[in-house]
């Protein structure tokens, strides 16, 4: 490949760069230049051999990728991702909502601004803490049934799709046929039920949501705010805003919020999620490999 003419000065330019010339790198070389796109803030915590091990190749590879894309010697790479880890991101999110909300145009200042201001709300709230009630809460069920519905739907089938690797009784609940409900008929008193809905509400879910009440189950819901009728009824709840720029509900604050929760999850359950992840992985793998 032909080397990079200027210096790389920034981390964005060196990801940049890899993007650009991947498919000249030979497969150990790609491994690096990889490890470093998905994670441009670890390069600067890492020694060279460190780094390698990280990607799973030899010191001489991570010696042959900083050559080709023009470093002398590996502390250039490491500085480069150390300018990063000085720049706080919440401090740069808001200057730029700021400076969104300056302008006049209806995409920066109206859809961006508000998309940022959700993003940087449920970055912050729930707390930590409440977050980790929120998940013992889920990890202590013997069964949890996740719902959503209309656009909650694909927010609870995420969340059902990833839990299942550190809780092993989760069951996705929709609408899309009577047995996925039907399975509700099973709930008990040392089941969850955790329900997302943002307005408008789906009378399905309030009438579901009851239904488990009467039959013992705890209710955990995540809704936008306490004149929701899901909150009403729930046991536990945590409250994020949806409302977008547009017609439809925003499910950027939702989804941040589902996977900093499924974190919480996983360490709670760190061994068993590990080797579930592993048995999942195992499959893929099968699957992928030409008959």
């Amino acid at each position: 490949m032909q080397r990079p003419t200027t210096p790389l000065k920034t981390m964005v330019e060196l990801q940049e760069a890899i993007a650009l010339h991947y498919p000249d790198l030979t497969a150990h070389e790609q491994m690096v230049g990889r490890f470093i796109v998905e994670n441009p803030t670890k390069v600067a915590l890492l020694s060279m051999r460190k780094l390698a091990q990280a990607a799973a190749v030899t010191p001489y590879s991570v010696i042959r990728f900083f050559k080709k894309f023009n470093f002398q010697k590996f502390d250039d790479i490491k500085n480069l991702a150390s300018q990063g880890l000085a720049i706080d991101p919440l401090a740069v999110l808001e200057r730029t909502r700021d400076d969104l909300v300056q302008k006049k145009t209806k995409e920066s200042g109206g859809i961006l601004a508000t998309q940022l201001n959700l993003i940087l709300t449920a970055i912050k709230t729930p707390t930590a803490d409440e977050l980790d009630r929120l998940a013992e809460t889920l990890m202590r069920a013997k069964v949890n049934y996740v719902a959503g519905f209309r656009t909650s739907q694909a927010l609870a089938q995420h969340f059902h799709y990833c839990a299942q690797h550190a809780h092993k009784n989760i069951l996705f609940v929709s609408g899309v046929s009577s047995y996925s409900i039907d399975q509700l008929a099973q709930i008990g008193p040392s089941d969850v039920m955790f329900a997302l809905s943002f307005k408008p509400y789906t009378q399905i879910i309030i009438r579901l949501c009851q239904y488990a009440k009467n039959r013992g189950a705890k209710l955990v819901v995540m809704t936008d705010s306490k004149l929701s009728p899901l909150y009403r009824l729930a046991d536990e709840s945590v409250f994020v805003a949806a409302d977008g720029p547009s017609y439809f509900n925003s499910m950027v604050g939702p989804t941040i919020i589902l996977e900093r929760l499924l974190t919480r999850m996983h360490v709670l359950n760190e061994q068993t999620a590990y080797e579930r992840l592993k048995s999942h992985r195992a499959l893929h793998r099968f699957l992928d490999k030409s008959s």
